[in-house]
């Protein structure tokens, strides 16, 4: 006989259950911040099918989650310009851990042609820019800070007495912007609010704005705003969003309407990304609805964060067994779990996860046979720390 196993000794938890881990939470007033405590109620019905679908929407509208990095940059050109020779263009930049550099590079006439480095220090590990400067006018043609063949991150106009790129030139990796999924009449001043998670090192939770046009199928900027709990209303500052790494919710208080179509928050699928490539969507609203839906979180620095409950009810339509699968890292491990339950009619869980900072936890949902729609709901509870 060959003896196996093993004796594994934790301390035990303090709670349960979704109901234990809120009463934890709240006896502890000296570790969470009672203002910063809540529950993020995640529901959605999905289409399941294979092994596993992040999220289903109208017209087959796929998400994509930004997660990018840094970026280098070089001083480049809309045309070749002999104006743009000897001038001194300076670039302050910050980095995914919210480092300010400043770095230069001296234009040449074939700066369209041959793009010069930006140098002292190299700009190789940019997030956002926050200011591109000119020693001197030049005519004719836009000068940019750009990835090689790929996104414009700042721009000074050749116009004249213009040495100094706007707030509107200035971009980030994490810029964005809002949009409807088609053209339609009833867009004007619609007001759109998002709160998001930084991809700088900080990973703070912020808010943004963004107010449609008649051209609703353009996109439009979100700029950083206050959030005002008591009205659920997001009031827009005068800066761009040039840092968005994660959407955590996307909502509007004006009254759908009948043609409002999907609204989606993207990058600027007008120009290109910052590889070249086309266009990703972060999130949508669907036709007719306030609120995105969401089935991927992360949790902010200086969060706690658990799946508390889950819930999943199948249509009988199709007699089928589904799979839920949760990826996501244990607090203080390194390793990525993914929890699989299979359920034929109904799954309840209710022994909470605790989730590891600024990690993503992503809800799949399959089935084995004939596709059929699953309601779920994921219930976040999280607490800010002091």
């Amino acid at each position: 006989m060959v003896d196996t196993g093993s004796l594994n000794i934790v301390k035990a938890r303090p709670y349960e259950d979704l109901t234990s881990l809120k009463k934890w939470i709240r006896s502890t007033p000296s570790y969470y911040d009672k203002d910063n405590f809540r529950e993020i109620l995640m529901n959605v019905t999905m289409a399941s099918s294979g092994t596993g679908d992040e999220i289903e929407a109208d017209d087959g509208i796929k998400i994509s989650y930004i997660g990018r990095t840094e970026v280098t940059l070089e001083l480049s050109a809309a045309g070749n310009e002999a104006t743009h020779n000897t001038v001194v263009f300076s670039l302050t930049w910050e980095d995914a851990d919210g480092n300010e550099y400043t770095s230069e590079a001296t234009g040449t006439a074939t700066l369209s042609d041959t793009p010069v480095a930006f140098a002292t220090p190299v700009a190789t590990s940019v997030y956002k820019v926050t200011a591109f400067t000119a020693s001197a006018d030049f005519d004719n043609q836009d000068v940019y800070a750009m990835v090689n063949a790929g996104k414009v991150f700042a721009t000074i106009s050749a116009a004249g007495s213009v040495t100094e790129a706007t707030e509107a030139q200035l971009m980030g990796v994490g810029d964005i912007y809002g949009r409807s999924h088609t053209e339609h009449g009833d867009a004007d001043s619609k007001v759109h609010y998002l709160e998001y998670t930084s991809g700088q090192s900080n990973r703070g939770v912020k808010y943004a704005v963004c107010t449609g046009t008649t051209t609703s199928a353009d996109e439009i900027r979100f700029y950083e705003g206050t959030y005002d709990a008591d009205t659920d209303i997001v009031t827009a500052g005068t800066t761009s969003v040039k840092d968005f790494y994660r959407v955590r919710r996307l909502w509007t208080a004006t009254t759908p309407t009948s043609n409002s179509h999907e609204w989606l928050l993207t990058d600027d699928d007008i120009g290109v990304n910052l590889d070249g490539s086309g266009d990703d969507i972060y999130g949508l609203i669907m036709e007719g609805k306030y609120e995105m839906y969401n089935t991927r979180y992360c949790t902010p620095a200086g969060y706690d964060a658990w799946v508390g409950k889950i819930d999943c009810w199948a249509s009988y339509l199709a007699q089928d067994f589904y799979i839920l699968n949760i990826q996501y890292k244990k607090d203080n491990c390194i390793i990525t779990e993914y929890d699989q339950y299979e359920f034929a009619e109904e799954l309840h869980h209710s022994k909470p996860i605790k989730l590891e900072e600024l990690e993503d936890v992503i809800f799949l949902l399959g089935d084995t046979d004939a596709a059929a729609s699953v309601t779920t709901e994921f219930i976040i509870v999280e607490a800010k720390r002091y």
